[in-house]
């Protein structure tokens, strides 16, 4: 596995992969720092039980991370006007097909709770597993280094 050390030098270590995420969004991918990103994801249910949160250009920028070997992040993420701090795990899947690589965020405790709570509010009903995933931005990323 790949150790992560800060950068010495002042300039930020920039990844290719965050160069094409959305024409508008500056990304920089920064191991000495935080990576603040303002992309616009959702929060979902995955594997029937688990709340994830995932989106085309969120895969991009963690695509970077994985990439690096870092597999478990710290987001901070604003959802239905609160803000929340949570460690996540990244997570990769390929589709068999296609070759394409997707990626996406599995919270961890208790902010699993709080965003699946969130996600019901926001349904307004108790059909938890209804296909109406709920828009969140991302504001800033940050991996978690052992």
């Amino acid at each position: 596995m790949n150790q992560l050390t800060p950068n010495p030098v002042s300039e930020p270590v920039t990844n290719p992969h965050t160069e094409k995420i959305m024409g508008d969004i500056k990304t920089t991918l920064t191991f000495a720092n935080t990576v603040v990103a303002g992309v616009p994801a959702f929060v979902s249910v995955h594997d029937s039980s688990y709340v994830a949160i995932s989106g085309k250009p969120l895969s991009d920028l963690l695509r970077a991370f994985y990439d690096a070997g870092v597999r478990r992040v710290e987001v901070v993420i604003e959802a239905a006007g609160q803000r929340l701090a949570a460690e996540a795990n990244v997570h990769r899947r390929t589709d068999k097909r296609s070759g394409r690589a997707y990626y996406w965020l599995y919270p961890l405790q208790p902010a699993q709770y709080l965003l699946r709570d969130m996600l019901r509010r926001y349904r307004g009903d108790a059909s938890y597993n209804a296909k109406r995933p709920m828009p969140i931005k991302i504001l800033t990323i940050m991996p978690k280094l052992k």
